[in-house]
């Protein structure tokens, strides 16, 4: 078993520089405002991650400042990222408390740990996650007085992995992967259970990717099933993501790509069906 070292950090103080996804009409990009405070809970969620701090004003008033910031996919490429294990390893988790400025207050002992959506134990910070050999994705939390702080952890066993979404139960999401709340789901289709894009609600969310297992992950092949529906002579895309490289069916436009970054034309290798069923 491998042991990992991890902290949870309880009433952080920071600076952060808050930015807007999406339409950033009505937001001036030319001002940044630098805040100090006492984070109060981050949320490591889709379709946006969220920090909420408690900011004390230029007349000694708490505000609450709320933080949005962009979806786990993007932040985890940007440097951030939850916890990942093996089934089986172990994790220590630490609790350091911080003041309203800022400054470490030092280590403290947790009154009570618990685990939200994960199979293990923890006892006294210490997570053995179970050997089970699945996806698990979930929360270690501590509690200390009226504070608590959570880490997320994401449980990925070794290769070969085979996804049927058999195992799900219908409008919900495969655990571990990121970037599918409010944009993909599980539904059943010819009496079989497969992950669709859903295309209710906003415009904003017609087009997404999400994304399963490590950044780090290397040397693999990935294979996946498509079907995509067509809806007033509009059909949709759909492909798949390897290494950061995407292998794209545009349907509207019969082709294929090869794509290191869709911008970057000079690299993009593209191939058209002559054969179009109708």
């Amino acid at each position: 078993m491998r042991t990992f070292l991890a902290t949870l950090l309880i009433g952080m103080g920071l600076a952060v520089s808050a930015y807007a996804h999406h339409s950033m009409n009505g937001f001036d990009r030319a001002k940044t405002i630098n805040i100090t405070g006492t984070v109060k809970q981050f949320k490591w969620a889709n379709p946006h991650s969220w920090i909420e701090v408690e900011v004390i004003n230029d007349k000694g008033v708490a505000e609450l400042w709320n933080l949005e910031m962009t979806a786990p996919g993007i932040l985890a490429r940007a440097g951030w990222k939850s916890t990942m294990l093996k089934p089986g390893d172990k994790v220590t988790f630490h609790v350091r408390t911080f003041d309203a400025h800022g400054n470490l207050i030092g280590e403290q002992t947790a009154e009570s740990w618990s685990l939200d959506q994960l199979k293990g134990t923890i006892d006294k910070g210490q997570f053995v996650a179970s050997t089970d050999d699945v996806v698990q994705a979930g929360l270690v939390k501590a509690t200390i007085g009226g504070l608590s702080g959570t880490a997320s952890v994401r449980i990925f066993p070794p290769f070969p992995w085979s996804e049927t979404f058999d195992s799900f139960a219908v409008n919900s999401q495969p655990l571990g992967w990121v970037n599918t709340t409010l944009k993909f789901t599980v539904r059943e289709l010819n009496g079989n259970k497969v992950l669709v894009k859903l295309t209710e609600g906003s415009s904003l969310l017609s087009r997404a990717r999400a994304y399963l297992g490590p950044s780090d992950l290397s040397n693999y092949t990935i294979e996946s099933d498509i079907f995509a529906t067509q809806k007033r002579r509009q059909q949709g895309d759909a492909g798949v993501i390897a290494q950061r490289y995407v292998l794209t069916l545009y349907g509207n436009s019969q082709m294929l790509h090869i794509e290191p970054w869709q911008p970057e034309i000079k690299r993009t290798v593209m191939r058209r069906n002559t054969q179009r069923n109708t």
